[in-house]
């Protein structure tokens, strides 16, 4: 490729560049994607507590590959969380490496400031400013967390339904032959009578249960509707 542009003539070696730009914003935006893939990536190894950057070419025969130790106690992510928590007005980068360091976090990382800058561009957290973040409030799994957290406290408050049946002094069938007793009564002035005394429901069942008992007789009204109960 080299000897053939060395070839060419001043016009064609412009043709040429201005064919080859012509690809640039393809590559540029390849570029950025791949950029915030890696991005993405580093958050998810700050995340666990591994080292995040380019790593150093080996020069000579290669070395083995050891394992960088895990930190000890909480997630850097959670720590970060609980220093910004206490910072309403956020915090720089320098100074949230520095917190939770104090907190008890440890790594084994070379570059940790690199490594909280990466984490902190997370969902989590917001940017206020120039390299200072806080808590992202307005997070949807906060959100959440939230919501769940307010409808338990409102299911934890409601009154608990009673099961309990309601008591009287009277069970049914001694209200229902009180009722009957003598002349007897129509079906109607039974069920009145059922209602004012703030029982549940009507007394038709009652009066089927009885009737099949034996314990009531029934007699049909002529040309009117219900019929009358005396005692069996």
């Amino acid at each position: 490729m080299a000897k053939q542009l060395s070839r060419m003539t001043i016009p064609q070696l412009r043709a040429e560049i201005a064919r080859r730009q012509t690809g640039l914003p393809k590559l540029e935006k390849k570029r950025a994607q791949l950029l915030k893939a890696m991005g993405a990536i580093d958050r998810q190894i700050a995340a666990l507590g591994g080292q995040v950057g380019q790593p150093a070419k080996p020069k000579g025969k290669p070395t083995k590959v050891t394992t960088p130790k895990a930190p000890s106690g909480k997630p850097l992510v959670q720590c970060i969380k609980d220093v910004l928590d206490r910072s309403k007005a956020g915090m720089r980068v320098k100074n949230i490496m520095v917190a939770v360091q104090k907190a008890g976090y440890k790594t084994t990382s070379k570059n940790f400031y690199h490594t909280v800058a990466t984490t902190v561009r997370g969902d989590e957290f917001k940017k206020l400013g120039w390299g200072i973040y806080t808590l992202n409030t307005g997070n949807v799994a906060v959100k959440k967390a939230k919501k769940v957290r307010k409808a338990g406290a409102k299911k934890a408050a409601a009154p608990k339904a009673s099961s309990k049946r309601k008591k009287y002094a009277q069970t049914a069938e001694q209200f229902v032959l009180g009722l009957v007793k003598g002349k007897g009564a129509i079906s109607s002035d039974i069920n009145k009578a059922w209602k004012a005394a703030g029982r549940t429901g009507r007394a038709d069942n009652t009066l089927n249960k009885m009737l099949k008992g034996a314990k009531l007789k029934r007699q049909k009204i002529k040309g009117a509707k219900g019929s009358t109960y005396t005692a069996g």
